[in-house]
């Protein structure tokens, strides 16, 4: 396991978990062809070895994570479903999600930084983030969140809110994402929020064409 992880022990859980397998089975296939001693009492040995090894190991992780932090590039479809939990910088690349109904990060505790491409997640109705601690940042490229590539619509079905997220300081869409979202446009309870930018100034970005803006703070609101 040593050789596999090396030292880099800040991966996901699935590859973490997939590399203590392969090195489980080195090891029991170097036991089989090299052992000569009594097979059962070794191959208990062998396991207890192993096993104190990866408790061993999944400490170091943690702590590694919680040092350095985890990141992830999700490069397709399937792996949406296989995020670690204890991802700190989350990047999906563009074109992911186009069949998805629903978009969520909220098992994503650590979640720091959020990244995601141009014309993804075209079928997602309701883009929701609320109560991420330590989320300093959202960047989402053009096209995505909207069924209008290049166009706008209005579709009052579809919201917007990003809500108690004390650690966010900057919010970036790009041109013609969410450009059919017609229902609730919700920024609330950001207090370290410095930066919007939605769509670019002198091009037709087309972003929220329909919505109804709300903006709150502790102090005051703007509609």
């Amino acid at each position: 396991m040593d050789d596999i992880v090396g030292s880099n022990l800040c991966i996901d859980e699935k590859s973490f978990n997939e590399a203590h397998t392969e090195a489980c089975s080195d090891a029991f296939k170097y036991f089989d062809n090299n052992y000569s001693g009594n097979k059962d009492t070794g191959k208990k040995e062998l396991k207890s070895k192993i096993d104190e090894s990866f408790h061993r190991f999944s400490n170091r992780r943690l702590q590694s994570i919680k040092n350095n932090g985890l990141k992830i590039n999700v490069k397709t479809d399937s792996q949406m479903n296989e995020i670690d939990v204890l991802v700190s910088n989350l990047i999906i690349q563009s074109g992911i999600g186009v069949r998805m109904t629903q978009f969520s990060v909220d098992s994503l505790i650590q979640l720091q930084s959020l990244v995601i491409g141009n014309e993804c997640f075209s079928s997602v109705k309701q883009f929701i983030i609320k109560d991420k601690e330590f989320l300093k940042s959202i960047q989402i490229g053009e096209n995505s969140f909207t069924s209008q590539k290049k166009g706008k619509g209005n579709d009052p079905s579809k919201s917007f809110s990003i809500t108690s997220c004390p650690s966010l300081q900057s919010i970036e869409i790009g041109c013609f994402s969410f450009s059919d979202y017609a229902g609730k446009f919700e920024l609330n309870q950001l207090p370290s929020l410095e930066t919007i930018k939605i769509g670019e100034i002198g091009m037709p970005s087309m972003n929220f064409s329909y919505s109804s803006f709300i903006v709150q703070s502790h102090i005051h609101s703007i509609q």
